[in-house]
């Protein structure tokens, strides 16, 4: 969120999409949320092959894409210390 500072919660929400691509992300919801559960463990493999799991049901899901690649990040680079789960985006 532009100029904030510390910890916004973030929530997408797909009641606008079409029918059919709110399925999809409806159907990949459980392993997206076992791959967010897997990063706030620190267990990086674990989270992105969840991820990677949506995605082959659905390509298009831009969310476990940015997912998937922070956890490859951090799986190959170490996760920042202190690790609480929390991306800094600037």
């Amino acid at each position: 969120m532009r100029g904030k500072r510390g910890v916004v919660t973030v929530f997408e929400i797909f009641a606008g999409d079409l029918p059919d691509v709110a399925a999809r992300k409806e159907a990949g919801r459980g392993l997206l949320e076992r791959g967010i559960d897997a990063m706030l463990q620190g267990e990086f493999l674990a989270a992105a092959t969840h991820f990677a799991a949506v995605l082959e049901q659905n390509p298009d899901d831009l969310a476990a894409r940015r997912h998937l690649d922070r956890a490859r990040h951090h799986s190959v680079h170490g996760a920042p210390e202190r690790w609480e789960g929390v991306t800094d985006m600037d």
